[in-house]
């Protein structure tokens, strides 16, 4: 009789075979993400969620019950335990980017190790495992998770979601682990809101196990995922990110989500090109391109197939799309976030379903002979070296802020949100010339986009064009009369030109709302607010 140990056909791993999986999961991703510990930040979110965040300056208790409060929103998310991560980066590393990208890369690698052990424990299959995990800590669709340190929500609530599903797995009949279980959903869910779609994937694999799905076990679950979700979406209201995109109406969004489906599953399958930003597409005589309309319904479709799989008890059939489904609905802009059509960086999570299902798939459906199912490896690492490929080759654009937007504009050349922050790196460079043009081209294509009059202005002032810069200033401040940093410049330049009269009220606005230095020119010039 042959040895079951090297019997790729053996749900069991062998301790060698454990000792090789861990390798094969860790190794690739660290030679694939290793020259990310070299990157700096970043200046898309990074500066208000590190380097410009004097909130996490400090680690201390002060610092923690700041960060818990449901008062302190950072770009539209209420995530705690994310931020309690990257402050305690900063009291180790500093303003070091290395440490914050060595933290995400470290998370990363976990998530490829639970990736794999999660799929090895809902189907018993060692091979589908083992290739799901090396997919997941591979595939280039996630380098923006792991290369962004603003992702750091992505890796860590990825992290805790696993551990909740593989102890929830564990926890038949041990309280213990059941507790463990709600800890970590808890730890998700305050490190990302999007982990609130765990208590409908842990029914749907209770289900593959046995017929008695432990629905009285899941109620404690949903009722965390509420509050979470309640409080997730209070924060995107708070920073008004819960909005349609201008000329786009409810059902303009459901054909973008349906479509998004789709997008996300070509993506998955053919990852290149990649972009930081995919723009909202161009309507035509006020309507989306037919194959919006087209995806919808394919969604549709598959939804409606998935459902009633479900009703009939096909529960491994309709397992992988269900899970894909569910974890990528609340990023698929149904309900509107952002600027952003998509992101490569919503599949963190919702790719690895694709990836089980399709190595599950290929393995039970090859002839069960050894030959084949090496062969099959075989093949199988190619492509896996076919993503560390393209990983190394994406990887650098995340190196700086100009690569990133240079990259941006390069693939959509009309994305004014990509042009307003190359020019912002030149204006903090203090490279002037390079940055007014930038900032005259935002404006060309978008005129009413106040950041760009605001940014344009302040170069003015700096060379002190103060009449050219209070034409700016005043048109941010018409856009947005309580966009703050816009008020306090026109206040300041009213200020330089002569017109106190006119200033005063705009510094005194801008002091009452916190702007230090409004409030310190107030105070030496004695006057209140």
């Amino acid at each position: 009789m042959k040895s079951s140990r090297n019997n790729p056909l053996t749900p069991e791993f062998s301790f060698q075979e454990k000792l090789i999986a861990l390798l094969l999961l860790t190794i690739p991703v660290l030679i694939a993400y290793w020259p990310v510990l070299s990157y700096d930040f970043v200046n898309w979110d990074d500066p208000y969620y590190v380097y410009k965040n004097d909130t996490i300056a400090k680690l201390n208790g002060k610092t923690i019950r700041t960060l818990f409060s449901t008062d302190t929103i950072v770009m539209g998310n209420w995530h705690p335990f994310t931020m309690i991560s990257l402050a305690i980066d900063r009291a180790i590393w500093g303003l070091n980017p290395m440490g914050y990208h060595l933290t995400n890369l470290i998370l990363h690698l976990l998530n490829s190790i639970l990736a794999a052990f999660l799929a090895w424990k809902l189907f018993s299959h060692k091979w589908a495992a083992l290739f799901t995990g090396m997919a997941f800590g591979l595939h280039p669709l996630h380098i923006e998770s792991v290369a962004w340190i603003t992702e750091r929500k992505d890796v860590l609530y990825t992290a805790f979601f696993f551990g909740s599903w593989i102890t929830w797995i564990y926890s038949g009949n041990k309280k213990v682990y059941y507790l463990l279980s709600l800890i970590l959903f808890s730890a998700a869910c305050l490190s990302k809101a999007m982990a609130v779609t765990l208590p409908v994937l842990l029914l749907l694999s209770e289900s593959l196990q046995t017929q008695n799905a432990r629905i009285k076990e899941t109620i404690p679950y949903f009722i965390l995922a509420i509050i979470f979700g309640l409080l997730g979406i209070s924060a995107q209201q708070s920073a008004q990110a819960l909005t349609y995109h201008s000329g786009f109406s409810i059902w303009d969004n459901a054909c973008i989500a349906g479509y998004n489906v789709w997008f996300y599953l070509a993506k998955i399958f053919l990852p290149w090109p990649l972009s930081a930003f995919y723009p909202y597409p161009e309507k035509i005589e006020g309507n989306l391109p037919l194959a919006f309309i087209i995806g919808f319904i394919a969604s549709a479709l598959v939804v409606i197939l998935s459902t009633i799989l479900l009703i009939k008890k096909k529960f491994k059939l309709a397992f992988f799309p269900f899970v894909f489904f569910v974890s990528i609905f609340p990023v698929i802009q149904f309900i509107p976030l952002g600027e952003a059509m998509a992101a490569d960086r919503y599949t963190y999570f919702s790719s690895w379903p694709i990836f089980l299902g399709i190595f599950l798939l290929l393995f039970q459906q090859l002839p069960k002979s050894n030959g084949m199912q090496y062969g099959s490896m075989a093949i199988l690492g190619m492509l896996c070296l076919t993503c560390l490929v393209l990983v190394r080759k994406r990887l650098p654009v995340w190196q700086s802020g100009v690569l990133l937007w240079e990259n941006v504009i390069e693939q959509y050349p009309n994305v004014y949100f990509a042009w307003n922050n190359l020019g912002t790196l030149y204006y903090e460079k203090q490279e002037f010339d390079k940055a007014i043009p930038v900032y005259q081209k935002v404006l060309e294509m978008n005129p009413d986009y106040k950041d760009g009059h605001n940014n344009l202005g302040s170069i003015f002032a700096t060379r002190k064009s103060y009449d050219s810069a209070i034409v700016h200033f005043e048109r941010a401040v018409e856009l947005d009369s309580n966009y703050i940093a816009a008020v306090f410049n026109l206040g300041y330049a009213y200020g330089l030109t002569g017109k106190t009269q006119e200033g005063l009220p705009l510094l005194q606005k801008a002091a009452r709302n916190g702007h230090t230095h409004a409030q310190q020119i107030l105070t030496q010039n004695k006057l209140s607010w």
